[in-house]
């Protein structure tokens, strides 16, 4: 309920182009997978609208993601940056 707006550009193994996710509330929609990237800047991007909830476990969240998807916690928080959070 407090996760008000998801939206970014996913660097996914495999992928010639980003993974385009986008989600509104309880609505998340299918994620597309572009062709190609929209710029030089292959990295992922991920923004996040929220209501009351604190970084520390939005940046806890998106590491347990990480850690499922097989990347060291040394890659995992190079990529998300605390100032991201």
């Amino acid at each position: 309920e407090d996760v008000l707006r998801v939206k970014g550009l996913l660097n996914a193994a495999g992928s010639a182009g980003p993974v385009v996710v986008n989600g509104v509330q309880h609505v998340i929609h299918p994620p597309v997978h572009l062709d190609e990237w929209p710029d030089d800047d292959h990295s992922s991007r991920l923004v996040l609208i929220v209501r009351a909830i604190a970084g520390d476990d939005v940046e806890r969240s998106l590491l347990a993601f990480q850690a499922l998807a097989g990347l060291s916690r040394a890659a995992a928080v190079s990529s998300i940056g605390p100032s991201n959070v």
